[in-house]
């Protein structure tokens, strides 16, 4: 009887030139062949690059060969929303309907704060021309691993970033390190990489209140921000409070 392996327990070294859903995908013969390719392949899910990897979370490069772009299986399947397994006995790949609930493998949480305070809150007050510090938070709560995780953050119009203030925190970088994510970031989202079970990651930045349309008396400002694994988006949203 063939025996499959699923990714989270063995790493598919195979790409394939077409995804095919739902069947088998015979992988490369035994044998060994030396070709040379054409790499710098960019892929694009839905209007957001992928950063292909395998299942561990290394690097997997797409590539040009023969006139054919071979793209990584486990990478773009799961982008896809697929499952992926490797049968090691008839060396096939099987992508096809995923039966997991990735909505229930990660949490997201948004916080903010004044910049001259120290505790994050739900929602704050404000005056124009106060700094207020943005924080959003990923968690990785499943089993496997998430690759290509990315965030995306509607900031209000009253709100006017500070330039260079985006920094992205995770196990590589405790102490923060800056990102270049103002298009991205605001617009079809930004690829913050892979997360292992239990790895987290924020991302924060700051933004001063402006008068581009606030109204007299109290205006609620409502900023909200998502983080996206494969198909699967959740959001989380905090209000800042502005008296004019």
């Amino acid at each position: 009887m063939n025996k499959r392996f699923h990714f989270r327990s063995f790493f598919l070294g195979i790409v394939t030139a077409v995804t095919v859903m739902g069947l088998a995908v015979p992988a490369f013969a035994a044998a060994v062949k030396n070709i040379q390719v054409s790499t710098g392949i960019r892929i694009f899910v839905s209007g957001r690059e992928l950063f292909p990897t395998d299942a561990n979370g290394n690097p997997a490069e797409a590539f040009l060969y023969d006139n054919s772009v071979y793209l990584p299986a486990y990478a773009v399947g799961e982008a896809l929303g697929k499952d992926v397994q490797w049968d090691i006995s008839t060396q096939s790949v099987y992508i096809s309907e995923s039966n997991r609930d990735v909505s229930k493998e990660f949490l997201v949480e948004q916080k903010v704060r004044l910049a001259d305070e120290t505790g994050w809150k739900d929602k704050v007050s404000a005056k124009i021309g106060d700094e207020v510090v943005f924080q959003f938070q990923y968690k990785n709560t499943g089993e496997n691993v998430h690759s290509n995780v990315t965030v995306r953050d509607t900031l209000n119009e009253n709100l006017k970033l500070i330039s260079g203030s985006v920094r992205l925190y995770n196990s590589s970088y405790p102490d923060g390190v800056p990102i270049d994510a103002k298009g991205a970031l605001f617009a079809d989202g930004y690829n913050i990489g892979s997360y292992a079970a239990g790895a987290n990651a924020y991302v924060r930045f700051t933004a001063k209140v402006v008068d581009t349309s606030l109204k007299k008396g109290n205006s609620t400002l409502k900023n909200v921000s998502k983080y996206s694994v494969g198909q699967v988006t959740l959001e989380d949203s905090i209000s800042v409070t502005v008296r004019k």
